[in-house]
């Protein structure tokens, strides 16, 4: 889910399509260019996309085959507008609907920080299975990520996303 990234507090990175467009399907050349309208420039050197498989084929891909342009570059992976794409399915999918964000854009590097809390650790076991003569394996660890620039209710920050608009 993208709500803990662009919360409501962060309105002015987003985009929403008009009133109508409510599903993948119907989101529009015009709603990606205004989109990306929205970024700031020092977030697009290390910009990416960051999208369901579906909305990647549904919308992407919709696009750009309506323009004779393929998005599946050979030996680069899934591109859109020049842009990489990375497919994610925590993203919303083929349920998306009015008022969910479709589609993440920008310097996800400017915008929050990946940390651990607890260092990777792998523990051993013979006595477990003993009887079979296998060791047991058990891997843990903590990490967290925090979100420190988002933008605000009126400027956009180094992420901006796609947000279906009202049913009509």
């Amino acid at each position: 889910s993208t709500g803990g990234i662009l919360a409501a507090g962060s309105a002015g990175c987003l985009h929403t399509t008009e009133t109508g467009n409510n599903l993948p399907t119907e989101v529009t050349v015009d709603d990606i260019t205004a989109l990306l309208a929205k970024s700031n420039r020092y977030a697009l050197d290390n910009a990416r996309w960051i999208v369901s498989p579906y909305v990647f084929h549904q919308v992407f891909q919709r696009l750009d085959l309506a323009q004779g342009v393929s998005s599946l570059q050979v030996d680069m992976g899934p591109t859109f507008m020049g842009y990489p794409v990375t497919l994610s399915t925590a993203m919303p999918g083929s349920s998306a609907g009015a008022g969910d964000v479709i589609a993440l854009f920008g310097d996800f590097s400017r915008a929050g920080i990946f940390g651990l809390r607890r260092d990777f650790a792998i523990v051993a076991s013979t006595d477990r299975y003993v009887e079979y003569d296998q060791t047991a394996l058990f891997a843990s660890i903590r990490a967290t990520a925090v979100w420190h620039d988002l933008g605000t209710a009126s400027a956009a920050g180094p992420v901006v996303g796609l947000k279906l608009g009202a049913a009509s």
